[in-house]
């Protein structure tokens, strides 16, 4: 039987009316987060279209050694980065009420830790020069530094944004804020200022999107409404919540620091293209639902609710993703034929990350189900238990002296991790065989359309051609799309109806 977003029991209608099971949660919750999930998805789509087209710009101008400059000018940033952008927002979203006391506290919390993290960013600097052998990364790892002050403010007003499901504001913020700092970007390569370009890129969506999201919701700023118990309880939980994160960041960064120290910067800008061509798209849309599905769940309340949508929109989202990435991996050589010369070799990177990004949103959504039940800490403990495994593969793949075996050791993590977070939701949530069921039909129609793509373009003599991105996107379109009408029809119907409600609804209101 076809799943439905949200639950497995569809009302007899579209129009709102309630189904006749018990259980069934409100047709109206489905719809928001329907209506939601378009937004969002929407809003990524346009800016992972927005980030390969300005990749395919700048590489005409920069080289893959700016790119590892950056790289690993942002290692200690990318480390505490962490810390600043998960906890505090999803303890907020967490809450079950927000009043003006909890909403100053949240926001004065945010901005002090923004401005510690920026200090502890800015005085490694000096030691990552070191540390590289590269004094050029020392006032890049500066400017770096400073994003952690500049994003706080919009801690606060992004959980507000997040629990009101106002889906539609965060993506026009997103899509306005990654414009303007890419069009920057490609005038500052232009204009031959290398590296700067990128980080400027960084600063610019920062501040934008800073003063956008305190415009659609303005936090309470005033200290006198300061409260130590709204303080510890935020802290408690996003601690957590942050310590997850970072145990999550130590368990993968050792790849980048020993790629870039014994394999050079070049190779780590091999690593970090194939990661924002393949893998950084798909993460970015796994996020977007899991902001969506979060807020969502914990409105669901009962288990055996929540267990039903989980699986529901992981199989939704896998038709989703699962055709983009089995895609790249299909046609990683063309793609490959769009970049300078400069860039040959990353095909067998590429297809490693694209073949990876499939764990990415059964990862980010079975995150949302623990968090949402309250077991931050089993989310802490599991993460902390796979550093040893990600850093024995890291260094496996430092011996092997190569690009590929880094990125293979990356991805080995990566999997790993997806594996325990499932292993974690499927005892909370009693997932059974349906689910597997469910998510195989997605993934087998997709690798159906990547060998139909593969054998097409051999049999026309396209392999390895700039042409070949296009006819290969046209014959696998055709072929998924065909494929997955014909086995997936009650999912594409019931999207469609739960999104037609949307919009009643939001004509109405």
């Amino acid at each position: 039987m076809a799943l439905s977003p949200m639950t497995d029991s569809d009302p007899p209608s579209a129009s709102g009316n309630p189904g006749s099971g018990t259980d069934a949660p409100p047709p109206r919750l489905a719809a928001r987060a329907a209506g939601s999930s378009v937004w969002s998805l929407a809003g990524q789509v346009f800016q992972v279209l927005l980030g390969l087209a300005s990749f395919g710009l700048l590489t005409r101008w920069l080289t893959p050694a700016d790119f590892g400059v950056l790289g690993m000018a942002a290692t200690v940033s990318g480390f505490l980065g962490v810390i600043g952008d998960s906890g505090m927002t999803s303890a907020v979203m967490g809450l079950p009420k927000i009043d003006a006391s909890a909403e100053a506290t949240a926001f004065w919390l945010s901005v002090i830790g923004g401005a510690i993290l920026t200090l502890i960013a800015a005085a490694a600097a000096p030691i990552l020069a070191w540390f590289y052998q590269n004094h050029s990364i020392t006032w890049v790892s500066v400017a770096l530094a400073s994003t952690f002050f500049l994003a706080a403010p919009m801690r606060v007003p992004t959980a507000k944004l997040y629990r009101a499901l106002r889906f539609r504001d965060l993506t026009v913020i997103n899509i306005v804020a990654n414009t303007v700092s890419v069009a920057l970007a490609v005038v500052l390569a232009i204009r031959g200022f290398g590296v700067w370009a990128l980080v400027a890129q960084g600063l610019a969506t920062f501040v934008v999107q800073t003063v956008m999201t305190v415009a659609a919701a303005p936090p309470q700023v005033k200290l006198h409404l300061w409260s130590r118990s709204h303080a510890r309880a935020l802290g408690k939980v996003g601690s957590r919540l942050s310590g997850f994160s970072l145990a999550v960041t130590i368990s993968r960064a050792l790849d980048s620091v020993l790629a870039g120290r014994f394999l050079g910067s070049s190779a780590l800008g091999f690593m970090g293209m194939g990661m924002k061509l393949a893998y950084t798209p798909v993460e970015r849309l796994s996020s977007a639902m899991y902001n969506v599905f979060l807020p969502a769940t914990v409105e669901l309340g009962e288990d055996g609710r929540q267990g039903r949508a989980f699986k529901s929109v992981v199989r939704l989202i896998l038709i989703v993703v699962a055709p983009f990435s089995l895609g790249t991996v299909a046609i990683a050589p063309e793609i490959i034929a769009l970049l300078p010369p400069r860039w040959l070799g990353l095909t067998p990177v590429l297809r490693l990350y694209a073949l990876t990004s499939l764990f990415s949103p059964v990862s980010y959504l079975a995150m949302s189900v623990l968090i949402a039940h309250g077991r931050a800490s089993a989310l802490l403990r599991a993460a902390i238990a796979l550093i040893p495994v990600c850093w024995a593969a890291a260094i496996f793949g430092a011996l092997s002296g190569s690009v590929v075996g880094m990125t293979a050791a990356w991805c080995l993590s990566v999997m790993a991790g997806g594996v325990l977070f499932v292993w974690l939701v499927r005892h909370r949530m009693a997932l059974g065989a349906d689910f597997w069921i469910a998510i195989a039909v997605p993934l087998a129609v997709a690798t159906l359309m990547a060998l139909s793509v593969r054998l097409v373009l051999s049999l026309l003599g396209l392999s390895g051609t700039r042409l070949g991105v296009l006819v290969g996107g046209l014959v696998g379109a055709g072929v998924y799309g065909a494929l997955a009408w014909l086995t997936m029809r009650g999912d594409l119907i019931r999207v469609m109806q739960l999104l037609r409600e949307s919009m009643r609804r939001r004509r109405r209101t």
